[in-house]
């Protein structure tokens, strides 16, 4: 009897993982049959990761290097296994093995969950707040665009506050473990950016218990409490540390720690402000977090989605550029956005109602912090704080698109709604006051969607400042005009939506505090009512035409005549520069060679210094001491490559060394030198060069034996002492060189290479990346994440043995 009473008090929880299972295969039911979905950025990934991912496969090392992109960049940010990490086997234990992306949806989900029964909500109901916070609209957007990081570090957010809110109930033991796992699975999740934001709500969270602490003299729990945050802290970090150290390393060789030019419009530290806010969520633009269609869909929506649109291209039969149909329904400031930030109406009609009735300690930090947030993402339309942020919060500036802090709302609006459902089912002794804040709340939504559904298209032109450059460029005002239709209905056909949304959820609500309707009923409503809400929206943005066969996600690039002209070339490591693309935003071509472009946001610093300024201004020297042996060109619809015959190779000996004072003057050099007799080289180097020979014989040389991303051999002849250039990016935290198994200096030349001295004789030169940062790294994170495994298995096994001495 008693183990039927204890199996019966999980029958929640099992209907929540089937209903979130369900809800995970349904939504993206493509995946049954074997299809994958097609994101942008995994596009673009494939590229990146191409030559990287076929050295894991050959050799089942990891490269942490490519010369696929930008002349060769770090591995870290690209595709990196950090394998001693043992802490990812429970990621894949909470997703169930689910196909991608419906694991990140059910994680989503489940998280959640949890969370919620942490805060003691009511079990069923807590299974509509995990549906209402993961389908927040702005995780099918990335998903959609393929910001897969992003989406897993967000699904780990619920967790991690959930053992946050475990330690201060004094669950000492289970909250620790639980607390440095979760956040060990965030930090692993590899999206910096969100895990800075999630310790904005964990610092004000703290800040609130402090202020608590102090004022009922609990100062020694909250003690006990941040000491055991500490540790776990640290343990979650140590766990990770390979992924940290490497990526802490690699950052300030970025332009994520600003260029050492302070000259010719590049910045010295940090991101520029107009990088960093170029997408800033507009005042008006705020209003879509609940009105979806508020400034529009997104900046490409498909055509048959415009009624207006769609009539005046087939009556005056136009095609529509090169975007497949694709139109500009958004009109807010944004350059481009794959949609709004939608939370839902109808969770944000019980959030708007919690203001007035919510009786929680979480009260006051949660508004502040979702109020902080808002103001954030506007951005440069509020600089005044966007300011003081960028110059005084530590690695604020060091992340753009500020409209991503909007994931803190979009996790706390569903906890404060979530908590004042659950005030409103389980404590009847307000319910006349309620009743009252139940008509003032449902007046003022309900009065703003009516104002607007009446005088918006006196309010609004439905007009963007991007729609000279999205359209006026390519087509006529009627054009414009009808697209300014389109967004207006769409509009209009929000309004009403929302409209019909909130009387549903304030006529349920109404009843149920009457006492016409049971719990359970209201349960059931306002679980559908979230779902239906938010499930209409997000398959505008995606749905099943955004999946495809699993090849042509594997394969996404098609090979050129160009392309297969340069694979022909036998040299195992030369550059190419692609004319036909946007050569510094793009992947394709380093899916087949090895880039002097590229596609990344974390490009390192001297190198961007270079696209700016040198090679956009076509440099020969740069181009031949890169390498780049092809350019591709397109005449027509035929996509040629011309060879470089000036391309100085991967390696040689120079006659003459400039030394440079400065990081400028080194730079500046690039302007008139001859990179074939001459090397640039900083004075900070200069006790490493002396006595180099300016003669070099016909018999002398130095030439390339084997490459590997990681290992480069050469060998050499050489009658003197000289200086030999590398057409490799120099990268002082890792890179090591041997000359005859001896380790050798390897020295900055024209700006960003590597150069060495050899001297006289036949030698083999070898050079490594061995950072130590990944090697220690790995040695710590095992160590590290083996403990925590321990102890999460000594605290099952006292679970289950508890348990059995009860039963007994």
């Amino acid at each position: 009897m008693i183990e039927k009473l204890k199996l019966k008090q999980y029958i929640p929880q099992v209907v929540a993982i089937a209903i979130f299972l369900s809800l995970s295969i349904i939504y993206f039911n493509p995946l049954l049959t074997g299809k994958k979905i097609k994101q942008d950025d995994i596009v673009s990934f494939r590229g990146m990761s191409k030559e990287i991912v076929d050295f894991r496969n050959e050799t089942g090392e990891e490269a942490l290097w490519t010369n696929a992109m930008f002349g060769g960049m770090p591995a870290f940010q690209i595709s990196v296994k950090y394998s001693s990490n043992l802490i990812k086997k429970i990621d894949s234990f909470l997703k169930l093995g689910l196909p991608h992306p419906a694991n990140l949806l059910f994680l989503n989900f489940l998280g959640f969950y949890i969370l919620l029964l942490v805060l003691r909500v009511d079990k069923w109901l807590s299974i509509g707040g995990a549906i209402a916070f993961a389908f927040s609209s702005y995780f099918f957007i990335i998903i959609d665009l393929g910001h897969n990081s992003k989406a897993n570090a967000i699904s780990y957010i619920p967790l991690v506050f959930s053992a946050l809110v475990l330690i201060f109930n004094k669950k000492y033991f289970w909250g620790g473990i639980l607390f440095s796992i979760f956040f060990a699975l965030e930090i692993g999740a590899n999206h910096l950016q969100i895990t800075y934001y999630l310790g904005f709500i964990v610092f004000f969270f703290l800040l609130s218990k402090l202020i608590f602490a102090l004022k009922n003299n609990e100062i020694r729990a909250f003690a006990k409490a941040s000491v055991i945050i500490l540790v776990a802290s640290i343990f979650a970090i140590a766990t990770n540390i390979s992924l940290l150290w490497t990526s802490f390393e690699y950052s300030k060789e970025t332009i994520r720690n600003g260029s050492v030019l302070q000259y010719k419009n590049v910045s010295s530290t940090g991101l520029e402000k107009s990088h960093i806010t170029a997408w800033s969520y507009g005042l008006l633009e705020t209003v879509n977090t609940i009105i979806p269609g508020l400034t529009g869909n997104s900046s490409e929506e498909n055509l048959e989605n415009c009624i207006n649109t769609n009539l005046y291209v087939s009556e005056n039969e136009i095609e529509i550029g090169d975007k497949q149909n694709k139109i500009p329904l958004y009109w807010g400031n944004q350059p481009y956005t794959g949609g709004p930030n939608y939370f839902g109406i109808s969770i944000f009609f019980f959030f708007l109602l919690g203001i007035f009735i919510l009786k929680h300690k979480f009260k006051y930090w949660i508004l502040l912090l979702i109020l902080l947030s808002v103001l954030l993402a506007w951005g440069k339309n509020l600089m005044i704080l966007t300011d003081f942020f960028i110059d005084y919060i530590p690695y604020y500036e060091k992340f753009r698109a500020v409209t991503t802090i909007l994931i803190i709302p979009q996790f706390l609006i569903p906890v404060f709604s979530l908590l004042t459902i659950n005030q409103l089912i389980t404590n009847s002794a307000f319910k006349l006051k309620n009743i009252r804040y139940l008509t003032i709340t449902s007046a003022i939504i309900a009065g703003f969607i009516i104002f607007l559904l009446l005088f918006s298209n006196y309010i609004f032109d439905f007009s963007s400042i991007h729609d000279k450059r999205q359209i006026l460029k390519f087509y006529d005002y009627d054009f414009l005009e009808t697209i300014k239709l389109d967004r207006a209905k769409l509009l209009s056909n929000d309004l009403l939506r929302s409209l019909i949304l909130i009387l549903v959820a304030a006529l349920s609500t109404y009843l149920f505090l009457n006492g016409k309707i049971k719990k359970s009923v209201i349960i059931i409503i306002l679980t559908f009512l979230f779902l239906f809400d938010l499930w209409t929206v997000n398959r505008r943005f995606l749905n099943n035409e955004n999946f495809t066969d699993e090849k042509n996600v594997v394969e996404p690039f098609e090979k050129t005549i160009a392309d297969e002209t340069i694979l022909m070339d036998e040299d195992p490591n030369f550059r190419v520069y692609n004319k036909t693309v946007a050569t510094f935003n793009e992947a394709s071509t380093s899916f087949f060679h090895k880039s002097i472009g590229g596609y990344h946001g974390a490009m390192l610093s001297r190198y961007n210094d270079i696209v700016k300024y040198h090679l956009k201004k076509k440099s020969k020297n740069v181009f031949d001491m890169l390498n780049t042996k092809y350019f591709i060109l397109r005449k027509g619809n035929r996509y040629l490559a011309r060879k470089n015959k000036s391309a100085l190779g991967n390696v040689w000996f120079v006659n003459f060394v400039e030394f440079a004072k400065n990081p400028i003057e080194e730079f500046e050099f690039l302007d008139s030198f001859n990179p074939k007799t001459t090397a640039i080289v900083n004075e900070i180097f200069e006790d490493y060069i002396s006595g180099i020979s300016s003669t070099i014989s016909g018999k002398e040389f130095i030439n390339l034996t084997e490459y590997m991303p990681n290992f480069l051999q050469y060998e050499s002849r050489s009658e003197r002492k000289h200086l030999a250039v590398f057409s490799e990016i120099y990268y002082d935290k890792g890179w090591n060189a041997y000359i005859d198994g001896e380790e050798a200096k390897i020295v900055r030349a024209n700006y960003l290479l590597r150069a060495i001295v050899i001297p006289p004789g036949n030698h083999l030169i070898e050079m490594k990346f061995e950072p130590k940062s990944f090697f220690v790294g790995e040695t710590i994170s095992l160590f590290s994440s083996g403990i925590l495994i321990l102890l999460l298995l000594i605290g099952i096994f006292q679970g289950f043995y508890k348990t059995s001495l009860k039963l007994n």
